[in-house]
């Protein structure tokens, strides 16, 4: 067993971990759309209190370790560092958590986490208990981009310099739309590289003063 009796003299045995807890696994994590109470009420009028608010995440988990004490939730923006959101008494029933902090009367203290179109993000949890912390769980990504396509071209400057310009369109996993993203990097005849455009590593090949001979985006 992974538990031992310890007891001390006068009080009540209790039940203490001798092993850090198992690694929980996130099972979801949705970016939510927003949601009013009831109302029609003199303390509630139309159109109700927000309860949940539109672009905060849903973090799903399952974990049946009986040594799990609390858990610790972390994030990511554009694999950005590591933020801790929260860190969560362990309920038996209730393995879900939305990155917003309201009171019991549902006002808004502070939105931990919010999505914003463009973006890509990685969430990752933990179990911790007396004894210390499980390792993370594997991470869960949740990428507001459907698709991303690179296209670039090359303007001739003087001697041998010349402009490349990369260019990032995207298309919203939402359907809201699409937005683009642009960077202009002086480079020399017959350069090669990857180069950064936001969020991306973009590798292009060029000849010449303008010829583009491949362009992609580095997975």
């Amino acid at each position: 067993m992974r538990t031992e009796i310890e007891t001390n003299s006068g009080s009540q045995s209790e039940i203490a971990p001798v092993s850090v807890p198992a690694v929980p696994e996130i099972t979801n994590v949705r970016i939510n759309e927003e949601v009013r109470s009831a109302f029609g009420t003199e303390h509630i009028p139309a159109p109700g209190k927000i309860i949940v608010h539109e672009g905060t995440f849903t973090i799903d988990w399952a974990n049946s370790d009986v040594l799990t004490e609390s858990y610790e939730i972390q994030f990511n923006t554009n694999k950005g560092e590591w933020v801790t959101l929260a860190e969560i008494a362990h309920n038996t029933r209730v393995k879900s958590f939305i990155t917003q902090d309201i009171d019991q009367f549902a006002n808004l203290n502070g939105i931990l986490a919010q999505a914003k179109n463009g973006d890509m993000y990685q969430f990752r949890i933990r179990a911790l208990n007396a004894k210390g912390a499980s390792e993370w769980s594997e991470v869960f990504v949740v990428d507001t981009v459907e698709t991303a396509t690179a296209s670039a071209v090359v303007n001739k400057l003087k001697a041998n310099q010349n402009e490349l310009v990369i260019t990032i369109d995207e298309i919203y996993a939402d359907g809201s739309g699409s937005g683009t993203l642009t960077e202009t990097i002086l480079i020399n005849n017959n350069a090669k590289g990857t180069y950064r455009v936001g969020r991306y590593d973009v590798f292009v090949n060029t000849k010449g003063n303008t010829k583009v001979l491949e362009v992609y985006i580095v997975e």
